[in-house]
């Protein structure tokens, strides 16, 4: 159980790291250190995350945990972290799986960064 952990904790830290890297205004929701190995909530300004969902329709992320994923309100536990409704609407999740591959994280990242880039660019154009 403690080498699938660090695998996902590695995995998940890596593309933590990439799109901190590649993109600016983005923030990890939550304590960096207290947290499941394998999932991972962030904030992308000036993005909402359900259009980041549906442009990159490839890559299995949510804009709220599992036993909520139906509901329409703020998610309580953003509201909890103190996230705004506007920077809860700009959150998604990542759930790295037991047979995620880094391949599959480099494909998210790049995923990611283009639609996130593409988005920004739109709204800034509509501004």
């Amino acid at each position: 159980m403690n080498e699938e952990a660090d695998r996902g904790r590695r995995l998940r830290d890596r593309m933590e790291k990439a799109l901190l890297d590649a993109l600016p205004d983005i923030h990890i929701n939550g304590d960096r250190n207290n947290r499941l190995p394998n999932t991972s909530n962030m904030t992308l300004t000036g993005v909402e995350a359900r259009t980041l969902i549906r442009d990159m329709h490839v890559v299995a992320v949510s804009t709220r945990s599992a036993c909520a994923s139906r509901s329409q309100n703020t998610s309580h536990v953003l509201q909890a972290l103190g996230l705004s409704d506007e920077q809860s609407h700009a959150s998604i999740r990542f759930s790295l799986g037991r047979f995620t591959t880094e391949e599959e994280i480099d494909r998210a990242i790049a995923l990611v960064t283009g639609s996130v880039r593409k988005l920004r660019k739109q709204q800034a154009a509509m501004s």
